[in-house]
């Protein structure tokens, strides 16, 4: 309900519904690492109350099983939903949880699952639980790794239509059932379906409300021996997998924290109609364009311009950056890490190439970075860094 933050000019602000209001706005669903540096954020808390949590697993035993199980998880999703049912889809597992219904209708809810899961000798737990962090201490906490994978995703919010009519359901089975030899997709389903929510107040893009699923698609990259062309052929791999899934929901969206790093219309799948306006507070409070990451609110301007031409002299006016230029047209994976102190005005050498970068057709090498003609008296907030796969 409340965030305060240092933005780029140097001033520490309170941003809610009563004053920096379009910063507010932005903060809530803009992208980080763009508009400051937040310094404490207030949340409204909830009162405690039980819920109902359905564990459910099983073991394919070929290949048309995990098939037929999303399947049923299309058929059934729509229900889910309206009965507040909300959680993970990950392959041959569902872990969901509802606040709305008894033990004994989140049985009956389950059922069509239950009785898929049984017949395939899997186990199924449906169970009350007094919160949810006990849901969360039983469930995710013990689950956790020590180190995690490194991986690529690219994800989409399928609009409730691929759920509510048979003629929706069947489109999107088959598209999932073609994706299954690339991998299986990652499931969030839990979306702000059943919130009542008032237009425009947040930078998330209106297609999260009326999306019933947040689908990913991943890939696992950079294994310790994976050749230069495997990791090119990974990345080509996923992005060719979710378009298919963008052809199938134009005008919806995608989440840009787990977006696909070559989104062909970021602007559009992560903030849709809020981003001009999004733009416009970029604009505002960081006119230099002081901060930036990968495909964050004015992103464009700073990357990927350079991209279709070898003109070192572009400005990069699309959201009145002054100065900052991009050499090398060649699209990459390369990664920048800025360094910062306290007093010290960003400068060429707090721009590190960290990463090696990729050759192909689309994925080409290395670019160079130049910021020598940023404003020398701006400078990066104490201990900041940001990271931008470039």
């Amino acid at each position: 309900v409340q965030v305060k933050i240092v933005t780029p000019d140097g001033v520490y602000r309170t941003a809610n519904e009563c004053q920096s209001t379009d910063l507010f706005f932005a903060l809530r669903g803009g992208g980080g690492s763009a508009f400051g540096v937040v310094i404490e954020s207030t949340h409204r808390v909830e009162p405690l109350f039980p819920i109902q949590a359905a564990v459910l697993k099983f073991t394919p035993s070929a290949s048309t099983d995990l098939a037929a199980w999303y399947s049923l998880m299309v058929d059934n999703s729509y229900k889910w939903a309206n009965e507040g049912w909300g959680g993970h889809i990950v392959g041959p597992t569902l872990i969901h949880v509802t606040p709305l219904l008894s033990t004994e209708e989140a049985r009956a809810s389950m059922q069509p699952a239950v009785d898929f899961v049984t017949a395939h000798n899997g186990t199924v737990t449906i169970e009350e639980l007094p919160s949810y962090l006990a849901f969360f201490t039983k469930y995710v906490t013990s689950a956790q790794a020590a180190v995690g994978p490194e991986i690529e995703l690219g994800t989409r919010l399928i609009p409730s239509k691929f759920f509510s009519t048979a003629e929706g359901r069947s489109q999107f089975s088959a598209l999932i059932n073609d994706t299954l030899s690339f991998a299986s997709p990652y499931i969030v389903a839990g979306t702000p379906w059943l919130y009542n929510a008032t237009a425009g107040a947040t930078a998330v893009t209106p297609a999260w409300r009326d999306a019933i699923w947040h689908l990913s698609v991943r890939a696992e990259l950079f294994q310790y021996n994976d050749t230069l062309e495997e990791r090119v052929e990974k990345y080509q791999g996923l992005s060719e997998h979710i378009q298919k899934f963008r052809d199938l929901t134009p005008g919806s969206g995608a989440y840009f924290n787990e977006g696909d790093v070559y989104e062909p219309d970021h602007e559009t799948a992560y903030w849709g109609d809020n981003y001009a306006k999004l733009l416009a507070v970029k604009q505002k409070y960081d006119p230099h364009g002081l901060l930036d990451c990968w495909q964050c609110a004015g992103w464009s301007a700073l990357f990927r311009r350079s991209l279709h031409s070898d003109d070192d002299s572009l400005l990069l006016d699309d959201v009145g950056f002054e100065g900052a230029r991009r050499t090398h047209s060649q699209r990459t994976a390369c990664l920048f890490t800025a360094i910062s102190t306290q007093g010290t005005s960003l400068s060429q050498d707090d721009l590190l190439p960290v990463s090696s970068a990729l050759s192909s057709p689309t994925l080409t090498p290395r670019r160079t970075f130049t910021s020598s003609s940023l404003p020398p008296t701006k400078t990066t907030p104490a201990g900041g860094t940001g990271v931008w796969p470039g």
